[in-house]
């Protein structure tokens, strides 16, 4: 089945904000819609089709392989600060620049340095600040990249898991559902 103009607007959306609400919002669809049926627009074979083509294409250009994204993710969650200091014997500690290492550079996303005057005495204090990316995020895309993550196992040792045994499961762990079974015929009543 060929794009529609508007199909085609959700994905020029997408391709620039990734967040399939803000992209249906953006191509013309109502907040309700784009709340409640973007599974039918991102379902749809062509649109994950043109999606998937264009992710291809900016990956070639841009020279960025999964296996360089695993590698930087490894390099983020890998930085520590604490390889940097240097310890003095009166228990004072400062950043030896010296010993920077590639993990830390990779991970940086902010660095500031500035200086101020001492009033009693004078003295130049010179205030470093350094911001790393988010370590736990990095460590959470690896595991979810590598498969780790202990629900995602459960659901594959289980062999084949319907949606509504997903769902469920997820209710179930989130309290939702009072321990009930769901019932096919409340969900297709929209009872749930």
């Amino acid at each position: 089945m060929a794009l529609t103009p508007k199909r085609r607007k959700v994905i020029d959306a997408f391709m620039k904000c990734f967040s399939q609400k803000q992209a249906m919002l953006e191509a013309g669809y109502s907040e309700s819609t784009a709340s409640t049926r973007s599974n039918d627009v991102f379902g749809d074979p062509a649109v994950q089709s043109e999606i998937s083509r264009r992710q291809k294409l900016a990956a070639h250009r841009s020279d960025v392989s999964l296996d360089w994204i695993v590698d930087r993710l490894k390099m983020i969650a890998d930085a520590n600060l604490g390889d940097m200091l240097d310890i003095y014997s009166d228990g004072s500690a400062g950043i030896n620049f010296k010993k920077l290492t590639p993990q830390i550079r990779k991970a940086l996303t902010k660095f500031s340095v500035s200086e101020r005057k001492d009033g009693r005495q004078g003295n130049v204090i010179v205030d470093t600040k350094i911001g790393l990316a988010d370590q736990l995020k990095a460590l959470e895309l690896l595991i979810r990249h590598l498969g780790l993550s202990k629900e995602k196992q459960a659901l594959e040792l289980s062999g084949e898991v319907s949606l509504v045994e997903q769902l469920h499961a997820g209710r179930s762990r989130a309290g939702l559902d009072g321990g009930n079974p769901i019932n096919d015929e409340d969900d297709a009543a929209g009872l749930r």
